[in-house]
């Protein structure tokens, strides 16, 4: 999630704009963009378009909240599964031959990337049958089989990302400071290997899987890090159970069916199914801070209503994830 206060204002700035920004980036890609449309605003801006009449994705971010070293990692792991056999959203190089483009603007300098449109359909987790619970199991059993012999990287580990928790909570959240010093002792005494950990996808949901028949793509590889793989198979299934690590149960019938595809392509040490509420807490813990970041400094003097109602439901939620730091 992207800071509240940026969006609103690049938003307004676009809906505005005389310079055409975003034409202005995709020149970068081709000198005949074709029906640009705004996609959606969460922890990037993106928005779709055509070029030689096929489908593709822009994806820009303000360089205040994403570091291009970071965003040329995740580009370098995609391309690595692209290379591997995946069916993934590859990126595109520009006119000048880069991946990433980076633009200048009156609110700042953006990041810019654009992806190959994929073609097929979204289904919701209530909407997948047995078989595709299996399949879906098995594209990230077949994601962790290549992260395995996927060289040493610099996108975040669970441990910068612990850090960056730490120095990002205020002082007045005593609980979710004590909750990820724990968090970090616990973690520390889990075992690492080849087998059980590497570069991660993170938000392995069915939101970001597209179906062609039975067929898996995959999307956004914003949040990958360096963790356990457990954590990404408890992170994909994380609405299962409520997001709540005391309502995690083994026997849940869906849970069997992805593990079951999962361990048709790529074993798992049982012992790391004992971790899954350990791995679940420190994703809600880095999602309440990444909340609680996004709502910093709004100007609610001048913000749009859309933004007031955003900013309300982000503190519900947020309250949500504090019932769970014990």
């Amino acid at each position: 999630m992207m800071n509240l206060d940026l969006m609103w204002r690049v938003l307004a700035y676009l809906s505005n704009d005389t310079s055409h920004l975003i034409k202005d980036m995709l020149n970068r890609w081709t000198t005949n963009p074709k029906d640009i449309r705004f996609f959606r605003a969460s922890s990037n801006f993106v928005f779709s378009f055509q070029m030689a009449n096929q489908p593709y994705f822009l994806r820009f971010s303000s360089a205040r909240e994403k570091d291009a070293v970071q965003i040329e990692q995740e580009l370098n792991f995609i391309r690595f599964l692209d290379a591997g056999g995946l069916k993934v959203a590859r990126p595109v190089p520009s006119l000048s031959g880069t991946l990433l483009e980076q633009v200048s603007s009156p609110l700042g300098v953006f990041h810019a990337v654009v992806f190959e449109g994929l073609t097929g359909e979204h289904y919701d987790l209530d909407e997948l049958s047995e078989e595709q619970l299996v399949i879906w199991g098995a594209a990230l059993g077949g994601l962790h089989k290549a992260s395995s012999s996927y060289p040493a990287n610099l996108r975040p580990s669970w441990q910068s990302q612990l850090a960056w928790i730490c120095e990002s909570l205020p002082q007045t959240e005593q609980r979710a400071l004590h909750f990820a010093h724990t968090l970090r002792q616990d973690l520390s005494r889990l075992p690492v290997s080849s087998d059980n950990y590497g570069l991660i996808h993170y938000d392995f949901e069915p939101d970001n899987l597209i179906w062609q028949g039975n067929n898996v793509q995959i999307l956004d590889f914003d949040d990958c890090m360096n963790s356990w793989f457990a954590a990404d198979i408890i992170s994909a299934l994380s609405d299962l159970f409520d997001n709540s690590s005391t309502k995690i149960t083994l026997d849940n019938s869906a849970f069997q069916l992805f593990l079951k595809g999962y361990q048709r392509v790529k074993a798992l040490p049982s012992e790391d199914l004992d971790f899954l509420s350990l791995f679940l807490h420190f994703e809600n813990l880095l999602k309440f801070t990444k909340i609680l970041c996004s709502r910093e400094n709004l100007d609610t003097e001048h913000c749009p209503e859309w933004a007031h109602q955003l900013d309300r439901k982000l503190e519900n939620r947020l309250e949500s994830y504090r019932k769970t730091f014990a």
